[in-house]
């Protein structure tokens, strides 16, 4: 009866999920008897002199015995294909998820390369901030937005009533046209008013004058909010 109720309790405890990798009586390669046990989700860090067992612990004992397991949940057919690592010398390993080893190479020493694109992240994190990134200005610590008619109609609705607000749209400056022939060629479209270098011009009276402007603002209309 009680070598009945032992053989449940195990059976038992072989269902309840562990929490951590239990490893007990290691004895892969240098390793001498070695008792440990490392929580599952953390990030951990075998450290020491060389020859004092890192890689035995790491690779030839954690990583081997999960993908001797991994392995063996193939068919036999499937089994012969893959490379059969030998199994640690330990008298128990649990709890043990699957394993990935990553090995370390040179890299390219070129001027260009930067930790993303040594370590291959690069264009998933170009996606990730094209999608969903957003772009802040460093001025205003606003955020930066592309606006359509809608959003913009949306913005002047919000407006507090008396509110004034001009409309106007960017003519680029080129160093092939002279300031003074853009300022006739608005007159004649009809435009009287513009806003270069951030000040206000009356482009009847006064030439356009800057000096290294690359676009003025045509003023198409100025309004009050609740007046529209």
């Amino acid at each position: 009866m009680e070598d009945s109720s032992l053989t449940k309790i195990a059976q038992w405890s072989m269902l309840v999920p562990l929490h951590s990798i239990e490893l007990r009586g290691v004895r892969t390669h240098n390793l001498q008897e070695v008792d440990l046990d490392l929580p599952h989700g953390r990030l951990i860090v075998f450290c020491g002199v060389s020859g004092s067992g890192k890689t035995s612990l790491a690779l030839d004992t954690l990583y081997a015995e999960g993908q001797r397991r991994f392995i063996e949940s193939f068919s036999a057919y499937t089994r012969q294909f893959l490379e059969r690592l030998e199994k640690p010398d330990a008298d128990r390993i649990d709890g043990l998820p699957p394993a990935v080893a990553v090995a370390a190479r040179d890299v390219s020493r070129s001027s260009r390369a930067t930790i993303a694109t040594t370590t291959e992240v690069y264009d998933n994190l170009r996606l990730l901030f094209a999608r969903i990134g957003r772009v802040m200005c460093h001025g205003c610590g606003q955020e930066v937005r592309r606006d359509t008619a809608a959003s913009v109609t949306d913005d002047l609705v919000d407006l507090p009533d008396g509110t004034r607000f001009m409309l106007a749209f960017e003519r680029p400056l080129h160093e092939q046209v002279a300031l003074e022939t853009v300022r006739r060629q608005l007159l004649e479209d009809g435009f009287g008013r513009a806003i270069l270098d951030g000040r206000s011009v009356r482009l009847a009276d006064e030439p356009l004058a800057a000096e290294a402007a690359e676009s003025v603002l045509v003023v198409v209309d100025r309004l009050a909010a609740g007046q529209v």
